[in-house]
């Protein structure tokens, strides 16, 4: 399809194959390619090419069919000033009335008991039904039984009124606000006003009242729950407000909104007429002399005790104080979660708690016997009095679980004593890897005497052994191994004394073993069997 009779550029082309009967082809333009590409606006020739031959010619002109059989000028002739617009219908001038013959706006509607107007939307989103728009002026007017017209004397969206009992407007929604009004304007704010002195200037009725999410600022308010000179405002647990008989106060005492204070630079005595503090709480009966109670579940402390100056060496922040002669068994602090008693401080200062742990350093200085005293009553194989336990991971790097350092002076201390019923010390490795691991090492390093490693000591027992080694279930299995030289001041006894050594002709390779000879002579002896020659002669080679 061209738009010219001769030469130009195709507009649109399709391949088919059609049968032919009679002489006759029949073709459905567009079955293969769209044809919405083309608006049949402006006359259009069709070419025809069959096979591999040259175009026919001439090419068909399209007539008034593909053209939806009307004339394009019969698109605006209506009639009445009005025109056609492809889908618009437009008029420039004049009224347009509906149900009227003498309309007095640019689109007046009159009707009888039905529906002046319906306008309905059925999009989604903030697509509005209805817009009306007037930059001068009011947008919108609604009156309801009003005879006559008038118009706000400022400039407004909407603007109702309501004559002869009727209403200037009502709303309802029973899912969302029946309205929502909001000021984009800085200065601006939501305004109820009226110019009738006996009339309020907004009345609610029924709900649960007015809700304000943020603050109300009036010039004044009035309650009649309640009222009556000289009484004051308060307040349910629910908020709701009653006037209520003031409690009485005296030039001490300040009241100011929800707060009170004290205008005295003095103490106050609660049960003590003669306070220390500025706030001094005394009883004499079995109650707590102070009780503090909190109930909210988001604050971060329930009482907040803040020292705003530096305070000086040896002040106390919070110091309690009991009589002296106060038996070991009583409590200066006590923690309770749910009944259960996680933490307290004993009269005699030892803590106690269900477990307790230090994120940083735990540190005790004294000069008694013990710097830490810790017991455990639990019957268990798993009960610790004392655990140390360094979680840190990483590669290179030995911590240490439980590290103990005494060092009075040179041959002096213990790093560590332990006593045990059955065991004094175990050493325990669990290895995962194929390195070399020791259950228990021992390390004496410089000095100019006798350092001993691991030194064993056992008496007055039946049996007893200084040191006692057994491996199995390994490759190799040594009870005791030395690198170096062993002596022994005592009697040496063995099931089998074996002893290797490198073979002469192989010495990386295999080993000659030894049995024991006893014998007043450092010598080995070997024997065996040997072939004598004709003379009777052998000759072993060692």
């Amino acid at each position: 399809i061209y738009d010219v009779a001769v030469g130009g550029t195709a507009l649109w082309s399709e391949p088919q194959l059609i049968p032919i009967s009679g002489g006759i082809m029949n073709a459905h333009l567009g079955s293969v390619v769209s044809l919405t590409t083309l608006d049949f606006l402006v006359p259009y020739w069709l070419s025809i090419q069959i096979g591999h031959d040259a175009e026919l010619t001439p090419r068909v002109a399209f007539e008034t069919v593909p053209y939806a059989a009307h004339a394009a000028f019969a698109d605006n002739l209506v009639g009445g000033g009005w025109e056609v617009d492809g889908d618009n219908v437009h008029h420039e001038v004049g009224n347009v009335g509906v149900g009227t013959s003498t309309p007095d706006a640019r689109l007046e509607v009159e009707t009888g008991r039905n529906a002046g107007a319906r306008v309905t939307n059925e999009a989604t989103g903030d697509t509005t039904a209805l817009f009306v728009s007037n930059r001068l002026g009011t947008a919108a007017a609604f009156h309801a039984c009003a005879p006559s017209i008038s118009e706000p004397p400022v400039n407004t969206a909407i603007y109702a009124s309501g004559r002869c009992g009727a209403r200037g407007g009502h709303f309802y929604s029973s899912s969302a606000e029946a309205v929502y009004a909001q000021s984009g304007y800085a200065g601006g704010a939501l305004v109820a006003e009226t110019t009738n002195s006996g009339a309020p200037a907004a009345h609610f009725i029924g709900g649960t009242g007015i809700t304000v999410d943020s603050t109300v600022t009036t010039g004044g308010f009035a309650m009649s729950t309640g009222a009556a000179a000289g009484r004051v405002l308060t307040s349910d647990a629910s908020g709701v407000g009653t006037w209520q008989a003031a409690a009485g106060s005296d030039a001490d005492w300040v009241i100011s909104g929800i707060d009170m204070y004290s205008g005295v630079t003095g103490n106050v005595g609660v049960g003590d007429s003669t306070p220390d503090g500025k706030l001094d709480v005394y009883s004499a009966a079995s109650t707590e002399a102070l009780y503090v109670e909190h109930a909210g579940s988001n604050l971060g402390r329930a009482v907040n005790i803040n020292r705003t100056s530096t305070p000086s060496a040896g002040n106390d922040i919070l110091q309690i104080t009991v009589p002296s002669g106060s038996p070991d068994g009583f409590q200066y602090i006590e923690c309770d979660r749910g009944g259960i008693t996680n933490f307290a401080v004993d009269g005699n200062g030892r803590i106690d708690g269900a477990g307790a742990t230090f994120s940083g350093d735990v540190r005790a200085a004294t000069s008694t016997e013990y710097g830490g005293y810790f017991t455990t009553s639990m019957a268990s194989d798993a009960a610790h009095a004392v655990h140390g336990e360094c979680t840190a991971v990483g590669s290179s790097i030995d911590p240490i679980g439980v590290y103990g350092k005494s060092v009075p002076g040179d041959n002096l201390g213990f790093g560590g004593y332990f006593q045990g019923g059955y065991r004094g010390l175990v050493g325990y490795v669990q290895p995962t890897g194929s390195s070399s691991y020791r259950g228990v090492y021992g390390l004496v390093n410089g000095g100019s005497g006798t350092n001993f490693a691991v030194y064993g000591y056992a008496a007055s027992g039946t049996n007893n052994y200084g040191i006692f080694g057994q491996a199995a279930g390994g490759t190799t299995n040594y009870a005791g191994y030395f690198s170096g030289n062993a002596h022994v001041t005592g009697t040496l006894t063995a099931g089998t004394k074996a002893f290797k050594i490198d073979h002469p002709l192989d010495p990386t390779g295999k080993y000659l073993q030894h049995s024991c000879v006893e014998s007043d002579e450092m010598a080995n002896m070997y024997t065996g069997n040997a072939v004598l020659d004709g003379r009777g002669e052998a000759t072993v080679t060692l």
